[in-house]
């Protein structure tokens, strides 16, 4: 009896240690399972933003009327006609949502850092140099989240910083029209 009391106290430590290894593979499985969806989830989200912004550059690339309102726009909202109007406004709503998503995913750890700063700095040199879009952004911010316009309006003042530092330096401001002399 005693020798079989053993025995089913052996067995039973060796069914938890199989049950605890079997726990063990489970969370491993489940870490890497987690892991490639999270680099799919990743891969995902970049490839909406580039459709998205693909989008926006074909119907610019595409359609000479939206590349004139562009164009018009860079200088002011005002050099753009009554008519073009709508059709700016949905352009310029457009633009500003998909840098606005791009900046929530990035803040919620969906788009790395490497690929954050080329989006940081394409919406600074929009805000900052496209008369246009800071003109529409300026009369409309309330349709962005609030950490979207504390984060322009820190984009815009490191901007202006940059630019005073390059006046000072004797460079020609980024984003600046290159003055020819005459």
């Amino acid at each position: 009896m005693k020798d079989e009391l053993g025995n089913n106290w052996r067995i039973g430590v060796l069914a938890e240690v199989v049950a605890a290894i079997g726990v063990i593979v489970s969370l491993l499985f489940v870490a890497f399972q987690l892991r490639s969806n999270t680099h799919t989830l990743r891969s995902s989200a970049y490839q909406a933003l580039h459709d998205t912004e693909d989008g926006i550059f074909s119907d610019a690339s595409s359609n000479p009327t939206i590349a004139r309102i562009w164009k018009q726009a860079a200088g002011g909202v005002a050099n753009i006609p009554e008519e073009d109007q709508p059709q700016w406004e949905q352009m310029a709503i457009r633009w500003i949502y998909l840098y606005q998503m791009v900046h929530y995913q990035h803040r919620k750890g969906m788009v790395d850092d490497e690929f954050w700063e080329a989006w940081d700095q394409g919406w600074t040199q929009s805000i900052c140099t496209n008369v246009g879009i800071r003109e529409f952004y300026e009369l409309n911010k309330s349709i962005c989240t609030e950490p979207f316009r504390i984060y322009t309006e820190s984009c815009k003042t490191q901007f202006e910083g940059e630019r005073a530092s390059q006046y000072v330096s004797g460079q020609t401001p980024t984003g600046m029209p290159q003055q020819n002399d005459p």
